[in-house]
């Protein structure tokens, strides 16, 4: 799946969402303010475009709710403190490098590297 991002017109809050192509046009909705996201295709297409444009949500590394707080405990023992599962056990890590080592620690491989693509 391919990696969309999103701002929020209204606070300028980012975040990057892996999702198939069909709901690239799903608008999130602002974890900041509450507004609707639109489309940030400068970062998604930019010529000097950054790591991360924001906040990683992944339910590729996904944990069972009742998993949740011993899994963030484990986070925060590796140093990986601002990555956490949310109540529904989904990842949200503050951008792609930490979401990267996030996986390497849980022991799963991101899929660029497996194709052998390293970022």
């Amino acid at each position: 799946m391919p990696i969309f991002c999103y701002i929020c017109p209204d606070c300028g809050w980012q975040t990057e969402d892996w999702r198939p192509r069909a709901e690239r046009d799903v608008m999130p909705m602002c974890q900041a303010c509450g507004g609707h996201c639109a489309r940030d295709l400068k970062s998604e297409f930019g010529r000097h475009r950054k790591a991360s444009c924001g906040e990683v949500v992944s339910g590729n590394a996904y944990v069972q709710p009742w998993q949740v707080k011993e899994a963030n405990a484990d986070l925060a023992k590796a140093g990986l403190g601002d990555c956490h599962h949310d109540r529904e056990g989904n990842l949200h890590c503050p951008n792609r490098d930490k979401y990267l080592k996030a996986l390497h620690h849980k022991g799963y491989a991101n899929r660029d590297e497996i194709r052998g693509h390293h970022n």
